[in-house]
């Protein structure tokens, strides 16, 4: 009777087509989706308006997300400065936030050893202060996040898992794995290792 698409960013126009040629004969649909968190590439999805055209609903209004009720004032400002020129107006990349949290550190590392010098501690610490935090360790791709994870679980920080597959526990604790399998999801603390020109091109 209905079809809810959540993520449609990561979808091209065809397989939208196809999604909502079996809506039934009311093709009640609705289509949810940020341009800003496309995470696969090569879908053809420049735009809300552009896929809307395609589809032949270019009299279907889109309706923005004004208020983002998941991230605080201080993700979201950096989200801004991290997309730059990417940030456009397009309807929904970026909502109002409506709660403050605890500022964004950008920690630099001579090398990827004094990183884990720090971060194994500051893990260990944050556990024992906040048993029942979830954590993110995030990196570029499955297989540095592998190597994250044995370096820190020799850092005997506590409560730790490496995720793959996507097979979260939801539970408090520490959880290393790629920024792909994390989309969508929430943590109270998140931690991205290895974020630089050469892990993440502009290209």
């Amino acid at each position: 009777d209905h079809v809810m698409v959540d993520e449609a960013q990561d979808l091209s126009p065809v397989e939208l087509a196809v999604l909502i040629g079996v809506a039934g004969p009311r093709q009640s649909v609705t289509l949810a989706g940020d341009v800003a968190q496309k995470v696969v590439e090569n879908r053809d999805f420049p735009s809300w308006t552009s896929v809307l055209d395609a589809l032949g609903l270019g009299h279907v209004d889109v309706s923005p997300l004004q208020v983002s009720y998941r991230s605080t004032r201080q993700i979201m400002e950096v989200a801004r400065k991290i997309l730059g020129p990417l940030a456009t107006d397009e309807p929904g990349q970026m909502a109002r936030a409506t709660r403050d949290g605890a500022p964004v550190a950008h920690l630099k590392f001579p090398s990827q050893g004094e990183a884990a010098t720090w971060l194994g501690p500051a893990l260990v610490d944050l556990m024992r202060r906040e048993a029942l935090a979830s954590v993110a360790v995030l990196r570029a791709d499955q297989h540095t996040a592998r190597d994250w994870y044995q370096i820190l679980e020799r850092s005997q920080v506590p409560f730790i898992q490496l995720i793959d597959d996507q097979d979260f526990s939801f539970a408090p604790g520490v959880e290393v794995t790629d920024i792909r399998s994390s989309k969508g999801l929430e943590f109270d603390y998140v931690v991205l290792v290895g974020v630089d020109a050469d892990t993440f091109p502009a290209k």
